[in-house]
């Protein structure tokens, strides 16, 4: 009875605070090892999500299919460009064109494009028979893209309004956009999100880190300057080369940094001169 007592004493027992501190512990190590293999996706506690997702390449033969999606974010202009290109390449065979009826709208608004019969929107776009572009409903949830068995290289949404990057970042697919979206994610195949949208807030931000980290590339509707354009299609076209790029569609009339001697202000030390 006295062994029993001496074992069992409040100087045997630990202290309340001593196992409180092992349950932090052990949490802290759980936490560790969520974090480690991608499993835990809360923000508010983890400031840098470890979630590698591997992109599936597209194949070197064969001519590609791409999948273009238009929501009702301002820069109907950039889509233009970017079909005009699809249409004009030789390497695709392919183009299914979804439009979200904001989307609809916005052409009608920036381009005074109105078409009853939505199968004459891609020749309306590009200003040629377009007979590789397949205009598809945006509410025909049961279309081909819709399925991942369906052949899609790459999908790319321009421009994408803040509305459909957040449906997409949640995995909500309530249209054939947001679904086919979400295709592309679960095959592993390119997704580029061109997002118009400015400023950013919060939601926005988180929602754009969640895509990356699921697959995506998101991409925004940011035009350069440095390669000196003259006009307002100068500036679009090489966004959309870029655009293309991504979707790995490279285009040789793309401009490419190759360096230049400082001028001006700056000396050959690359010291600012006033």
């Amino acid at each position: 009875m006295q062994r029993f007592e001496k074992r069992f004493s409040s100087k045997a027992r630990p202290s309340q605070s001593s196992t409180r501190q092992r349950f932090r512990d052990a949490a802290s190590v759980q936490r560790t090892r969520n974090f480690r293999i991608g499993v835990c996706l809360d923000f508010a506690e983890l400031r840098y999500p470890y979630t590698p997702i591997p992109v599936t390449k597209m194949a070197k033969t064969g001519r590609r299919v791409i999948t273009v999606g238009l929501t009702g974010a301002s820069g109907a202009i950039y889509a233009r460009h970017v079909l005009r290109m699809l249409d004009a390449d030789s390497s695709v065979g392919r183009v299914f064109l979804v439009i979200s009826d904001a989307g609809l709208r916005l052409l009608a608004t920036e381009l005074d494009i109105v078409a009853c019969d939505s199968k004459k929107l891609p020749s309306l776009l590009t200003g040629t028979a377009a007979a590789k572009i397949e205009s598809l409903p945006n509410r025909d949830i049961g279309a081909s893209i819709a399925s991942g068995s369906a052949i899609v290289d790459a999908m790319i949404i321009v421009p994408c309004s803040a509305g459909a990057l957040g449906s997409i970042g949640s995995g909500i697919a309530n249209d054939l956009l947001t679904r086919a979206a979400e295709v592309c994610l679960k095959e592993r195949r390119p997704l580029i999100l061109c997002l118009r949208e400015t400023p950013l807030q919060r939601n926005h931000l988180e929602n754009m880190v969640r895509l990356h980290d699921a697959g995506a590339t998101v991409m925004p509707a940011t035009p350069a300057f440095y390669y000196g354009p003259q006009t307002i299609d100068d500036i679009v076209d090489q966004f959309s080369y870029r655009v293309l790029a991504q979707a790995g569609l490279p285009q040789k009339k793309q401009y490419r940094w190759e360096g230049k001697a400082l001028k001006g202000r700056y000396a050959d030390d690359g010291q600012a001169r006033l």
